[in-house]
Order: C-alpha cells, then structure tokens, then sequence
C-alpha cells in the first residue's frame, strides 16, 4: 500500500476549517484504502471510502448489497467521487448529517445531491407552495404598511410577476412566479440581502397620519383620564368634609 502524501490531504481541505474527521464523523486510518483516488475529482479513495464506511453504518445491509463485487464497488465510489466534486467539506457534512434525517432507505446518488445542496429554510427562505400561497393572498394590498412578509423575496418576485396576474390566478402565473422566485432566492443564497417593499408616497402619508392620531387620541385619553381622578378626589374630600360636618 503507498502512504498518503499529507499535502493531498491539506489541498482537501481548500483553506477551509472543516477536517475529514469533521465531514465524516470518523477518524481517518493512518494506512490509505485500496480504493483508487478518481481522476479529475479532489476527493481521494480515502474520503470516498470514508464516506462508505458512514453510510453503511447507517443503512446496513439495504447499501452494501448494491455493491456485491470488488469491481462493482470501485466503480460505485468513482461515481459518487465525481457526484460530490463540487462540494465543500462542509457542504458534505451537511449532506450527511440532512440525509440521515431525511431517508430512512439508502438514497440515490441525485437524492443525496440534493441533500449537500443549501436549502430555502437555511436561509430563512419559505419554499415554493408557501412563498405562492403568500404572495397571491397579500396581491390585494401588497404595499400596505400593515403587511408583514415572511421574506423580502416572496415581495419581490410577486411584484415582478405581476400583482394582478397573482391576485386573478391567470393561467400560467404560477409557473413564472415558480421561475422568478428561484431568481431571487439564488441571489439571497449567494449573499445578497434584499429590500423590504417599498411603500408608495400616499402609503407613508396615511401611516404617518394613522401614527399622528394614535399619539393624539393617547394625549386626549391621558388627559380624559387625569380629568376623571381630579373629579373623583375632589368628590372624595367633599364626602369627607360633609361627613366630619
């Protein structure tokens, strides 16, 4: 067996602070595996084998049996080396740790993609049937000051689609709303952070007008109130003096 250069496992890591032992949950063996190191993907046997061992551990019988030959194991984990090529570590980890929460059978090679794939709800982001849901039940009044959206993305994409077209469910609204959301929730995913709904200018006059009457009907309930003690005391003190009379 030949040792593993310590730089290939460096270059793993890609700068990153996850470790193999924290992507797979295991240690890594001092002696490299016999599986081969797949060309092309930066992830060695090593990992790839790693990566066996925890999804045996996992699912048994139900994932070793799709492997009953040498040759047909070595190939499995060359297709799965290049599937997972374009992760992170952390990415992995997360795959891992989501796939085993998720399916109780072995999954597929694209199941499990998915799984290494961040989620809407990773960043706060409803999925698709709620942000629909949201944005063709608020398309009637979508500026109002008093709305409140769960994200700033389901504002935005029902706003490119076209309020109408959401509020009258016209034939194929869904659909683009389902295109434009992915849109915008791609941009927060890659860091962007999106504007709230902008209010229009007779928006802001009747919230700050509605802001104005709150604080003068407080003035006048407080006064109204401060009135009614004063009568009361002073209804008070000429019982009592009656009283003493």
């Amino acid at each position: 067996m030949q040792q593993v250069n310590p730089q290939v496992l460096q270059n793993l890591a890609q700068g990153r602070p996850s470790s193999l032992r924290a992507v797979l949950g295991h240690s890594v063996e001092s002696q490299p595996s016999e599986a081969l190191a797949v060309a092309g993907s930066r992830y060695s046997g090593r990992v790839i084998d790693r990566f066996f061992v925890r999804m045996t551990s996992n699912y048994g019988h139900l994932w070793s049996s799709r492997f009953p030959s040498g040759d047909m194991l070595s190939a499995a984990k060359a297709e799965w080396a290049q599937a997972l090529d374009g992760f992170t570590l952390d990415e992995l980890k997360h795959g891992i740790d989501r796939c085993f929460e998720q399916y109780g059978k072995p999954p597929s090679m694209t199941e499990f993609v998915r799984c290494c794939k961040p989620a809407y709800e990773d960043f706060g982001l409803p999925d698709f049937e709620a942000a629909y849901g949201e944005a063709c039940a608020k398309s009637h009044e979508p500026n109002s000051p008093d709305m409140r959206w769960s994200h700033p993305a389901v504002y935005h994409a029902g706003r490119k689609v076209g309020w109408h077209g959401l509020h009258c469910g016209l034939r194929g609204v869904k659909t683009r709303f389902e295109t434009v959301y992915q849109v915008f929730c791609q941009r927060v995913m890659a860091g962007e952070r999106l504007s709230g709904p902008v209010l229009s200018a007779a928006a802001l006059e009747h919230k700050a007008g509605t802001k104005t009457r709150t604080e003068q009907e407080k003035q006048m309930a407080q006064q109204w109130l401060g009135k009614m003690k004063s009568s009361l005391n002073r209804a008070g003190n000429a019982g009592g003096v009656n009283g003493n009379a």
